[in-house]
């Protein structure tokens, strides 16, 4: 699997993957991405931000995340401790397509997002998700991230979790 910078020609199908991952949270009766988040404004400022990015296996996009060097103003208050202070990547927005689903690809995504922080000397990755997204959950800490406590997102409570080297 490999992890390449989305493009403005890779929107609709980033838009068809996001549309999967609602529908399927909606089916799981989660409350997560049912508001209209994340919606196709917010990947066009992914991808001209160079934050969007395409998750491709075997030549085809299987999925999408954000991954952002930027920081995130609602990390700045936490119910809890981050593991450190150091500058900090965060992903957002991981869907994986329906084909891909439950195929171990959230975890090689988490691996791929790792590596691209690596390479840029950043060496604190945060993420957070939905309190019911067990699914999630249990990718989040077999990627090796470790719970820090919880952040409110425009969509509410979230559980944060952070990876160092």
């Amino acid at each position: 699997m490999e992890l390449r910078v989305a493009n403005h020609d890779d929107k609709e199908e980033i838009m068809n993957i996001i549309e999967q991952a609602q529908n399927h949270l909606k089916e799981a009766n989660i409350d997560q991405w049912q508001q209209g988040y994340p919606d196709a404004a917010i990947i066009e400022e992914d991808i001209e931000n160079k934050r969007g990015y395409i998750l491709f296996d075997n030549g085809e996009n299987i999925g999408y995340l954000c991954l952002d060097f930027g920081g995130d103003a609602s990390y700045d208050e936490i119910e809890g401790k981050w593991l450190s202070e150091q500058p900090y990547a965060v992903i957002h927005r991981l869907a994986i397509s329906d084909k891909a689903r439950g195929k171990g690809k959230g975890v090689e995504a988490f691996s791929l997002a790792w590596n691209v922080c690596v390479q840029k000397k950043v060496f604190s990755l945060r993420v957070d998700t939905h309190e019911e997204n067990m699914k999630m959950q249990h990718i989040i800490k077999k990627s090796g991230f470790v719970y820090c406590g919880i952040v409110y997102q425009l969509e509410g409570k979230r559980l944060a979790y952070e990876k160092l080297t």
